[in-house]
């Protein structure tokens, strides 16, 4: 009934760790997600593509797109490392 950040950040890591490798964690309004053997790494490998470009941007916003959905704030995506292993953080504005 009530969006919970943290209850969604565990829901979305649940579903995505189907697919692959990926925790993360809150601290105030942000919140840090850890992707080890990214797979949109490997999707950028085999097309020529550039690590930290447009294609791990548009992953880093789908994710936010999703917290935001399940959070009621707006969350903007910020890359600390990308690579074999991923880590970006998403700033919500708008968290109770």
């Amino acid at each position: 009934d009530e969006p919970n950040a943290e209850m969604a950040l565990n829901e979305m890591i649940r579903v995505f760790s189907e697919g692959f490798t990926i925790d993360g964690s809150f601290a105030g309004k942000e919140a840090t997600i850890n992707i080890d053997h990214c797979p949109i790494r490997s999707v950028c490998l085999e097309r020529n593509l550039e690590i930290n470009g447009p294609v791990c941007s548009m992953f880093h916003y789908y994710i936010a797109g999703i917290m935001a959905e399940l959070t009621g704030s707006p969350a903007r995506p910020s890359t600390i490392e990308a690579g074999e292993k991923c880590t970006f953080k998403l700033a919500f504005s708008g968290l109770k």
